[in-house]
């Protein structure tokens, strides 16, 4: 039997910024943050004739919902760091260029696919499409 040797830090990648003089802490995806993002993006597509995709909604909740399973708001004291959890809905209420910067900054630490930076929805459905082509028809029926 062969040896595989595969050495990597499990420690995210971390930066921080400060919104409104606060200090919060981003950090890189996990799998379970990634996953539940793209789950997002495709669980909005909608499947006409022959499982051929024919639209997308809900598609913007993806970078908001992966900003908020990767951003935590940084309380510091003398003895203790606290890393708090910003809901989903309080990043819904943030202004879009600081959330658009901010899940990019995310994607960016994450190594995640460019299929996640693709810009227009036209874009998206594209590649939806694509992939649909590749899936077996009995697979897309419930």
């Amino acid at each position: 039997m062969s040896e595989f040797e595969f050495v990597y830090d499990l420690t995210p990648k971390e930066v921080q910024v400060t919104l409104n003089g606060e200090l919060y802490v981003l950090s890189e995806a996990t799998e379970d943050a990634e996953r539940r993002s793209r789950n997002k993006m495709f669980e909005g597509v909608t499947l006409g004739e022959g499982g051929k995709p024919q639209g997308i909604r809900g598609l913007a909740d993806a970078d908001s919902l992966l900003l908020s399973l990767c951003i935590y708001r940084l309380i510091k004291d003398e003895t203790e760091e606290k890393r708090i959890p910003i809901p989903h809905t309080t990043i819904l209420t943030w202004p879009r260029k600081v959330v658009k910067a901010l899940s990019d900054k995310v994607k960016k630490m994450s190594d995640m696919d460019v299929d996640d930076e693709t810009k227009t929805l036209e874009e998206r459905l594209a590649v939806l499409e694509e992939r649909a082509k590749n899936v077996p028809s009995d697979t897309l029926t419930g």
